[in-house]
């Protein structure tokens, strides 16, 4: 799924969103929430967030699919300050090399890397063999 909707040169995932969030962490809760801070995206899509801020209905359907995903596996949710701060810090930087300066030597992931990240990363984090 692509960041800021789509709407870039290039393409960058939520997938490689979420592990560069999760690498900023520090504690292992933190990790496992920053990984997945964007799961519902995975059923409701990533709509940017000034379109969201205007949306109450699907903030609040979000943070209902939110709650269940987390009790799913095992991950904090509402998500810590720490997680929020990582997550707008994240967004600073993606925005300023995406679209502000449309770095070139920022890289983005093919598919099947930020699948393969991704992956590695919550098998690592939630113990899964």
């Amino acid at each position: 799924m692509p960041r800021f909707g789509g709407h870039l040169n290039k393409r960058y995932s939520v997938a490689q969103h979420s592990v560069k969030c999760c690498e900023m962490a520090v504690s292992l809760e933190d990790k496992k929430a920053a990984l997945m801070h964007d799961a519902s995206e995975a059923y409701m899509l990533d709509i940017p967030t000034p379109i969201k801020a205007k949306l109450p209905d699907y903030k609040m359907y979000e943070a209902n699919l939110m709650e269940f995903i987390a009790k799913e596996f095992g991950f904090q949710f509402p998500l810590s300050e720490e997680v929020h701060a990582i997550d707008r810090e994240m967004l600073l930087y993606e925005w300023e090399n995406l679209v502000v300066n449309e770095n070139e030597e920022f890289e983005c992931w093919d598919h099947a890397t930020a699948k393969a990240r991704f992956i590695e990363q919550f098998n690592l984090l939630f113990n899964v063999k």
